[in-house]
């Protein structure tokens, strides 16, 4: 037997079959999800068991992957910095070493390179982020100077957009997102904040919208410089400190979440907040191995600097709407699991990715196609391209 937990209406249908059959014994429990509301913002409680029943779980499979050991020089990556699908199922991926973005037919045939190293008309100096505008030009923006780069759906250089100088970004790989009013989303970081400014295509700023505040981390020690501490220190900051993730919504909404727990929030471009989802399945202490590290960590840090285990290391939102959260493993090292969500914020279960894709900045989704970063052998940059299988 299904169970009943689509809908209201399927939840409304499931409550009169057991008041009409609940005779016997043989009805299997019902998952439900309690949605309640708090001050007019709706609050999805999410229990251990998934919705999904028996047959229903999603998977994702890889079709093909670039990169690598002896592949072809437009497949040798010196960096990715991340990855687009366009609206004709082509893939591109941005390279940090030389500053391009390399184009790849829908069965990964190499088409053509976009950009280069330089200032000039159609070049991209460290490039970050891509997104594509209503009108199928893609725009490539540059990690530190502020300065878009616009070519259109045939890779032909069509304008620069220039906007504030020397912006700080909160992560180094982001995603766009263009309403269907000429503007889009860009962001900066100050005051250990992430603000959301909406900018026009001519790169004015038109209003600020959400602002994000970084995790609290506790009180850490003055005068401590990262590249001197031993390394059981090193390890243990960059893996046990508190980190603030987001992802972009195809609505324009952001999702927020702290790596040490599994809690979502929604918030509109604005900054309200629209739904926060809360599960009870994720928690987990710290192994002996982590505990180890930790411990020396805070002698040589000699700091109540507050460390937690690393739960998430992305988050990632598919065009319908459904949220992936990319889970951690031991050491903050990412594993090959999600846990899906629906656009309401209720968990639906768990699907593995094929190679770890990354999915925090450095991934893609058009449809149920996605394709992102990864590890290969000797540790090479490769990318792999899936699609996500939703059984009936």
């Amino acid at each position: 037997m299904r169970r009943c937990n689509r809908s209201a209406h399927a939840s409304l249908v499931c409550a009169v079959t057991l008041l009409v059959g609940c005779a016997g014994d043989s009805i299997p429990p019902v998952a439900s999800t309690p949605i309640d509301t708090v001050n007019g913002i709706p609050v999805v409680r999410n229990g251990p068991t998934p919705l999904w029943d028996e047959g229903e779980a999603w998977s994702m499979v890889e079709t093909h992957r670039l990169g690598g050991v002896d592949v072809p020089e437009a497949e040798m990556f010196g960096g990715l910095l991340g990855v687009g699908l366009g609206p004709t199922g082509r893939l591109f991926v941005m390279d940090a070493m030389s500053s391009d973005v390399r184009v790849f037919a829908p069965d990964g045939a190499f088409i053509r390179t976009l950009g280069g190293p330089g200032e000039g008309p159609g070049e991209l100096s460290s490039p970050v982020s891509m997104g594509w505008d209503g009108q199928d030009r893609l725009w490539v923006s540059n990690a530190f100077d502020g300065r878009y780069t616009v070519f259109d759906s045939a890779g032909a250089f069509v304008k620069t957009v220039q906007t504030t100088r020397g912006r700080a970004i909160s992560r180094f790989v982001f995603p766009m997102w263009f309403d269907g009013r000429g503007t889009f989303l860009d962001h900066t970081v100050r005051d250990r904040t992430t603000w959301f400014i909406r900018r026009d295509t001519a790169g004015l700023s038109v209003d600020t919208a959400a602002a994000l505040p970084w995790p609290d981390r506790g009180p850490v020690p003055e005068g401590v410089v990262f590249v001197t501490l031993p390394q059981e220190a090193k390890t243990a900051l960059g893996s046990f400190l508190p980190r603030q993730l987001w992802a972009l919504g195809p609505d324009g909404s952001i999702w927020e979440a702290e790596s040490d727990e599994l809690r979502l929030v929604q918030r509109s471009p604005a900054g309200d907040t629209l739904r926060i989802i809360e599960t009870s399945h994720r928690a987990r202490a710290f192994t002996p191995e982590e505990q180890a590290v930790v411990d020396a960590a805070r002698r040589d840090l000699d700091s109540a600097i507050d460390l937690k285990p690393r739960i998430l290391t992305a988050l990632f939102v598919l065009p319908d709407g459904h949220v992936l959260a990319h889970l951690n493993g031991e050491l903050s090292t990412p594993s090959d699991s999600v846990d899906v969500f629906d656009p309401e914020g209720r968990w639906l279960g768990s699907m593995a990715m094929p190679g770890a894709l990354d999915l925090g900045g450095l991934a893609a989704a058009r449809g149920d196609a996605i394709a992102g970063a990864a590890r290969g052998k000797l540790d090479t940059s490769v990318v792999i391209r899936a699609t996500i299988r939703r059984p009936g």
